[in-house]
């Protein structure tokens, strides 16, 4: 009974580790996704 529960903590510990990374990838996109429409909007307001 022991050996079931540790192998099912340990996949579970796998899936939630991915989904942390993925997450972790996908706020660094949508950081560097606002950095450029913002560095579009202040060159816009500069030059108008």
């Amino acid at each position: 009974m022991d050996n079931k529960y540790n192998i099912k903590t340990e996949k579970m510990n796998v899936r939630f580790k991915s989904y942390e990374s993925m997450a972790e990838t996908g706020y660094f996109e949508h950081i560097e996704r606002l950095k450029h429409k913002s560095l579009i909007v202040s060159f816009l307001l500069l030059y108008t």
